[in-house]
């Protein structure tokens, strides 16, 4: 009995799927995969510095598992991601982010993160100027042979609070 059972467990093993072995990337392609999120991250910076919402929202996978915070605040498609974006860019007069620090981390052979802080220098349509830290991070897959943003997540830090006078209150 214990031999029947031994040689049913090795013919099952034997037959059972094996696991795919993880992709091994060369240093190589992961410079080339960290070089084009990089690209893609300045382009998107350098559009949104021209008050175009269109590369951002064109980096956005159409895929129904895109999701996107800011601030706070669940974007669960690329559509409604896309109507906010433009919105805010409309309401102002003009935008410059400066890329503070930044960095691409390679997951796999197609999925990568661009994390990165940056100075925001917003006027609003009254002309009023705004300055602001803020932090993104995308995490870009490689869908259909193009790289698309699938997650994202915007995070501004608070705007200190201005000094108390002596005497004030």
């Amino acid at each position: 009995m214990k031999a029947i059972f031994a040689g049913l467990v090795l013919i099952l093993t034997a037959c059972a799927p094996k696991a795919p072995a993880p992709q091994v990337l060369t240093e190589a392609q992961r410079t080339a995969i960290a070089d084009t999120v990089k690209r893609l991250a300045n382009e998107l910076f350098e559009a949104e510095n021209r008050l175009d919402a269109d590369v951002f929202i064109s980096q956005a996978t159409d895929d129904p598992d895109f999701r996107y915070v800011s601030s706070g605040n669940l974007f669960p498609s690329k559509d409604s991601l896309s109507k906010a974006a433009h919105a805010r860019v409309k309401s102002l007069k003009a935008l410059t982010y400066t890329l503070k620090d930044g960095g691409v981390t390679v997951l796999s052979p197609d999925a990568a993160t661009f994390t990165g802080a940056y100075d925001e220098t917003a006027v609003d349509s009254t002309g009023k100027t705004l300055t602001f830290r803020d932090g993104w991070t995308a995490v870009y897959a490689r869908r259909n042979g193009q790289w698309k943003i699938v997650h994202g997540h915007f995070s501004r830090a608070p705007v200190p609070a201005a000094p108390v006078k002596a005497g004030g209150r």
